[in-house]
């Protein structure tokens, strides 16, 4: 009896899965993303956001809201 392994690639934020590796980037698009989000455990309990690895999709989604995130001159 023979074994295979079947490599699949899945999205950390809205979990979709595609056979092999990360999809490509599109052309033109250089950024990739990664959001860790924890909240000090005494009052919300750890991690809330882990997202190391996005699909082209959510990294275009995470990428348009990140200058909402960034300090604004006061």
């Amino acid at each position: 009896m023979g074994t295979f392994t079947i490599k699949r690639w899945k999205c950390d934020r809205c979990g979709l899965v595609v056979d092999g590796d990360r999809p490509k980037r599109p052309w033109g698009e250089s950024a990739r993303y990664s959001v860790t989000v924890s909240v000090d455990y005494g009052t919300a309990g750890g991690t809330e956001i882990d997202w190391k690895e996005m699909c082209n999709d959510c990294d275009r989604e995470v990428g348009a809201a990140i200058p909402a995130l960034r300090k604004k001159d006061v």
